[in-house]
């Protein structure tokens, strides 16, 4: 993988469904999926990871603050994305 990496805004609702499959986040937590994905849905504030044109992962930003970002396999390198967003100037918040 090349050092092409950018953020794109990203569809809220589609962004949510990504979001539940990937974040890791405990499941269990929610009663069904479609209350996950309504407490996904929180923000507009959804950004897309993409590297050379492809959608590798995705995170929330919302005022220089990162939350829940994630990776699509098989770019599964957490803390590759997490370091991509720093270069970016902003503060992680792993949730």
């Amino acid at each position: 993988m090349s050092n092409n990496y950018g953020i794109e805004l990203a569809d809220k609702e589609l962004f949510a469904v990504y979001q539940v499959l990937y974040a890791n986040a405990d499941i269990e937590m929610w009663y069904d999926w479609k209350a996950r994905l309504e407490d996904t849905k929180f923000t507009d504030q959804c950004y897309w990871i993409m590297s050379e044109g492809i959608t590798i992962g995705g995170a929330i930003i919302m005022h220089d603050t990162v939350m829940y970002p994630f990776t699509i396999p098989p770019y599964a390198d957490r803390m590759g994305s997490a370091n991509l967003l720093a270069e970016q100037h902003v503060h992680l918040y792993m949730g």
